[in-house]
């Protein structure tokens, strides 16, 4: 039986241990939101780094138009778009970007060795799931709740009780205290309709922001496409798979 560990914080994550494992990556405002929803408007492939100096590498080396997006503890940066999903419909013109973040992009990048590594938010979490029970392997899973600059978030955790969540609707798991815990916190939040969310530090800060359409998109596209994302050759791309319950 397959075991679903849970990691609360991206600086908990021993790179080394995940090889053998498939791995998971989620961080809810904003950053793996971001991606999830460039791919859904055919922007890609993603290219997660992290920080700014390699992003602005990254695209002097691109031939095709890239759109920077990124935030640095939670600020703008200066010619980036901030990574806000409400803003992806502004620039369907380019064909790929590069984002880097505080969390989700940093987690990512010390996941990236793992045998299997994909990209949820709430939008996807469903869909995820069943990608990982239709794995025609026994390797464990790995959930990195990317966290708050090395702190628990609640937003994050709930977004691996997702994936949990659904898991189990497919299959017998083995679960971890920490999954455990991930997902009866996610069911605790999904009865009271998602809106212990709106209490979290990362939202208040985006509240601070002026980035309240930001936060509201995240409540109202939760599990709104069935895209999964997935991490190949430092790359983020796209393959869809159906939910069926």
């Amino acid at each position: 039986m397959r075991k679903i560990h849970v990691i609360f914080n991206k600086e908990l994550v021993e790179p080394s241990r995940l090889i053998q494992c498939s791995a998971v990556v989620v961080d809810v405002f904003l950053a793996t939101t971001t991606i999830t929803t460039l791919l859904a408007h055919d922007i890609a492939p993603v290219l997660a780094v992290e920080n700014a100096e390699i992003a602005q590498q990254l695209s002097e080396n691109l031939t095709e138009p890239v759109l920077l997006i990124g935030e640095s503890a939670g600020l703008a940066i200066d010619n980036f778009m901030y990574p806000d999903p409400t803003l992806i419909t502004t620039q369907l013109g380019r064909t790929q970007a590069i984002i880097c973040s505080t969390n989700g992009t940093r987690a990512i990048q010390k996941a990236k060795y793992a045998a299997q590594l994909y990209i949820s938010s709430l939008a996807n979490g469903h869909a995820i799931a069943k990608a990982l029970h239709e794995e025609e392997t026994e390797r464990s899973i790995v959930i990195i709740a990317s966290g708050n600059n090395g702190r628990f978030s609640l937003e994050d955790c709930v977004g691996a009780g997702q994936i949990i969540s659904y898991l189990l609707q497919l299959g017998n798991y083995e679960l971890s205290d920490a999954a455990y815990a991930a997902c009866s916190l996610y069911a605790g939040v999904k009865l009271k309709h998602f809106e212990p969310l709106l209490h979290t530090e990362t939202v208040q800060l985006l509240k601070h922001l002026q980035m309240d359409d930001a936060v509201s998109f995240v409540i109202d596209t939760i599990e709104s496409t069935d895209i999964v994302a997935v991490f190949e050759d430092e790359q983020i791309i796209t393959r869809r798979t159906e939910w069926i319950s």
